[in-house]
């Protein structure tokens, strides 16, 4: 049996400034790279200056057309990383509203193949306690009908113990809400 693998967009490109995780400038050719060396697919990251300077092209009807005839004739969109949630605070239950902003990330999930979105949850925003756990969930489970009705999957990358996250992905009471399991992040944190 094998597995496809993807590659986060930006994995494929020079480093600017030496970040480890962005939008790659010429995100076209990641595409034809990733066919060339065999990936299966690339997972759409929506990074922090993309998403609010309005460049990331799944913003707009055009990057979107773009994005639909790159991915045709190369390597499918797998799902999509929201990477920007990182600079919002989703413990805190005074958040700004982040609603249009996740609707349009689900909606382009929508049309990917694995419809599914990642947010994380990670470092300065991952729970540590209960209160926090409920702040995130009050933050964002309004999303959940849309998430059942585009038939998507909210996916949390988190350092969270298995026992508190599974208890925590109860709450939201959907099937379309889950687990991102990063081999690499749960390798760091000591996880089985």
């Amino acid at each position: 049996m094998t597995f496809p693998i993807a590659i986060l967009q930006g994995r494929l490109s020079p480093s600017p400034e030496q970040r480890f995780q962005f939008f790659p400038e010429d995100w076209i050719s990641e595409f034809g790279i990733a066919k060339a060396m065999g990936f299966d697919g690339i997972e759409w990251l929506c990074d922090t200056p993309e998403m609010e300077n309005g460049t990331n092209p799944i913003l707009s009807s055009s990057g979107q057309r773009t994005i639909d005839e790159v991915r045709h004739v190369s390597v499918p969109v797998v799902s999509v990383c929201a990477d920007w949630f990182m600079k919002y605070d989703l413990r805190s239950p005074t958040v700004e509203s982040i609603d249009t902003w996740l609707e349009r990330v689900i909606r382009f999930a929508a049309t990917t193949k694995d419809r599914r979105v990642l947010v994380p949850l990670l470092e300065a925003n991952a729970p540590a306690t209960v209160a926090q756990e409920r702040a995130v969930l009050n933050n964002l489970r309004r999303v959940v009908p849309l998430l059942e009705a585009e038939g998507v999957t909210l996916a949390f990358e988190t350092e969270m113990a298995c026992e508190v996250l599974a208890t925590f992905i109860d709450l939201f009471e959907s099937s379309q809400v889950g687990i991102y399991y990063d081999i690499g992040n749960c390798t760091s944190y000591g996880f089985d």
